[in-house]
This record gives structure tokens, C-alpha cells and sequence, in this order.
């Protein structure tokens, strides 16, 4: 688990970029409930100030669906890239990918705020 560090008083915005050719849904969790889902590529949410992010987690998961072609071959061009911002930082966490299925692999990332 990364740990994303931001200074205190700052707000934090997260920006989730996917290049992939398989279809994408995605859902951002904060302590395990669903705060933002989506079913583009490139999306972004408000996360909040880091005084109500602090020794929480989240995660982002991106589940992907493959209608045709070499799984295989569709994950390993797959990449999903976080950007977690705020007033005077910057952070990129790339997701793991997983294969589930012969038509369905997953990528995510899990993080923890800590106010520094």
C-alpha cells in the first residue's frame, strides 16, 4: 500500500487516466464505500481536504472487459495511470493488473493519506 503524504490545509484532487482497448468501469472507494464510479477513460474527483483524508484509505479499481483479441496481449498494453494532486504536491501511482478470466482482468491501487 502507498502511502500519499500532503501537506495540512490542502485540498487533494485524484485524476485516474486509462489507455486500454478492452471496455473499463471503474469505482473510487474511501473506507470501503463507493464514492465516485465511472465508465471513461479519464476522469477526476474532489477528494476533500487532507484534515478528512488523513489515516484514510482508498482505492481505485477498474474492472476490464475483453470483447475480442488476446487477453493477454490487451493487458500488457493496459495502463492505468493515478495522479494524486494537491497545492504543492504531486503523485502518480500506477495500478496492478490481475487476470480473472479468459474475457475479464482487473487493475487497482490502494492508498492511505497521511496530513504531513
Amino acid at each position: 500500500m502507498n502511502t500519499i503524504e500532503i501537506k495540512a490545509g490542502e485540498k487533494v484532487k485524484l485524476n485516474v487516466k486509462i489507455s486500454s482497448d478492452a471496455n473499463a468501469g471503474s469505482n473510487v472507494s474511501l473506507n470501503d464505500a463507493v464514492i465516485k464510479k465511472s465508465i471513461t477513460n479519464n476522469f477526476n474527483v474532489e477528494l476533500g481536504e487532507i484534515e478528512q483524508l488523513d489515516d484514510n484509505t482508498l482505492s481505485v479499481v477498474s474492472n476490464f472487459f475483453v470483447l475480442g483479441g488476446n487477453i493477454d496481449a490487451i493487458i500488457e498494453t493496459t495502463h492505468v495511470v493515478n495522479t494524486f494532486a494537491s497545492e504543492t504536491s504531486s503523485t502518480e501511482v500506477t495500478s496492478e493488473k490481475v487476470k480473472i478470466s479468459s474475457v475479464l482482468f482487473m487493475a487497482y491501487i490502494v492508498v492511505k493519506f497521511k496530513k504531513v
